[in-house]
Order: C-alpha cells, then structure tokens, then sequence
C-alpha cells in the first residue's frame, strides 16, 4: 500500500525532482542537432529518452509504492486521469527496451521507425504537463513547476538558466521544439 505523503513533502519533491525531469526534457527536446558531433547526439538522445520515459511513467502510470506520480498531487487522486496516447505508449515500450536491453527489438539503421520524433513526443508531454500544472493542488505542486508550465519558450531559456547547474548550458542555445514542428532526430 502506498504511504501517504504530506503538502510540504510534494512540494518540496516537486520543486526538485519533478522540476528536474520537466527542465532537462525541454533543454534537451530544443539542443539535440542532427549536425553536432555523432557521440554527443547519441548521449543527449539518449538522455530524452530517460526524460521522456520519466514523464510518460509520472503523468499516466500508477507506479510502485514508492514511486512519486501525477495523482499524489491532487487532494482526491481521482481528480487526475490523463489518456496515454498511442505515441507516448509505444516511445514509452520503445525506451525501455532500447535504453534498458541489448535486444532484437532495437531499430536498426535506415529503419524508417528509427527517427524519434521530438516535436511531436515534447508537444503530448507539454500538453499533460501544463495541465496537469494547471490542475494540481496549490498546496502540493511547486510554484516553480506552475511556473515553468506557464512559460512561453522564450521565457523558458530564462527560467532554466536560473535553474541551471551550467550557465552556459542555457545561454548557448534557446530554440525549443515550438519553433521547429515536425523535427525528427534518430
């Protein structure tokens, strides 16, 4: 059974471990060039995989008992349901076993499933996400994240900066997946 978890302890996991999730997976939806050096995009692809099975598991997945989802933010969880869309279920399948498994299930090169299709994965996860910011209890969510949620893409390179661990993480780049619809990277 799942231990009950107060305000101020959602708010402060909020602030810190959801934030993180929400701030990488834009840093990196906007900073994956199909152009830069073969090893760094490999990484970084990687990376919003891990961000976007993350998100995909907290918005839509019930998760195990100590695992931290969607519905702890509301003060009756049934206030929460999101519908997992056929995109977002098979990246989801996708990124455990391609992330988690030397498998025959991988895509192999020129595979026209290969590509994962960023602005069309960070547009469903922007979705759920702002509202579900937009819908969780004031007590239990982090400003931050409402904050963040709410932020144009412009103001997301400031609100990241501030957040940062790197400034120069931020203030070398400031496209986002808004400016380049349709964009696939494999």
């Amino acid at each position: 059974m799942k231990t009950p978890r107060s305000d101020k302890w959602l708010t402060d996991y909020s602030g810190e471990h959801l934030f993180h999730e929400l701030k990488m997976f834009w840093w990196l939806a906007g900073n994956i060039k199909p152009d830069m050096d073969a090893y760094l995009h490999d990484a970084l692809l990687e990376s919003f995989v891990v961000h976007l099975r993350n998100l995909v598991d907290f918005f839509y997945r019930a998760g195990q008992d100590d695992d931290v989802v969607a519905k702890d933010f509301f003060d009756k969880p049934g206030e929460w349901s999101a519908n997992e869309s056929t995109l977002l279920n098979s990246a989801h399948t996708r990124a455990n076993k391609e992330l988690s498994h030397l498998t025959a299930a991988r895509k192999n090169e020129g595979d026209p499933e290969k590509p994962w299709d960023l602005a069309a994965l960070h547009g469903e996860i922007s979705a759920v996400a702002k509202d579900f910011a937009n819908r969780a209890s004031k007590t239990k969510l982090h400003e931050k994240v409402r904050e963040f949620m709410k932020s144009t893409a412009g103001n997301v390179v400031l609100i990241l900066g501030e957040h940062s661990h790197s400034t120069n993480t931020v203030s070398r780049y400031a496209i986002f997946p808004d400016v380049f619809p349709g964009r696939k990277i494999s």
